[in-house]
């Protein structure tokens, strides 16, 4: 999927997510979108990489990064300082999972523990991705009106 994707779908997590908790609903909404774009830290013209590009020389794209492991490890380090911005980096990384596993590449979400791939049939910049863009930013409206 593309950056725009990812950061739309995870601005519509946090917004749906947010009011579950009290903490600054901006830093909260930050850090959801900022894990969404991680896994793609691999990818030398990700969003992501041309803020930080020296990552991609050490993985390859859609290995070890786009996994739930990642995730969960993720969790658990924003937990040592708050539960709430540790369920935001979990939601936004998983977003990003999610939404990687609706393309034909898919992802090796237990990697390293398995090595079985999971994908759909919705391709990287395709009419169908642009649709389902337009969707998000539909329902990202919605949410935030009601």
């Amino acid at each position: 999927m593309l950056g725009k994707t990812h950061i739309a779908f995870a601005l519509l997590v946090a917004i749906v997510a947010v009011d579950s908790f009290e903490v600054n609903s901006l830093l909260f909404v930050f850090v959801v979108v900022l894990s969404a774009l991680l896994p793609d830290l691999d990818v030398k013209n990700s969003t992501i990489s041309r803020w930080f590009p020296f990552f991609s020389w050490f993985s390859r794209h859609r290995g070890m990064l786009h996994s739930f492991v990642v995730a969960v490890m993720g969790y658990f380090l924003m937990s040592l300082f708050s539960e709430a911005y540790g369920i935001a980096f979990f939601l936004g990384y998983c977003s990003h999972l999610i939404l990687d596993m609706l393309t034909p590449q898919g992802i090796v979400l237990l990697a390293p523990f398995s090595q079985k791939r999971f994908h759909g049939f919705l391709k990287t910049g395709s009419f169908e991705e642009r649709m389902l863009f337009l969707l998000i930013c539909v329902l990202i409206v919605i949410a935030l009106v009601y």
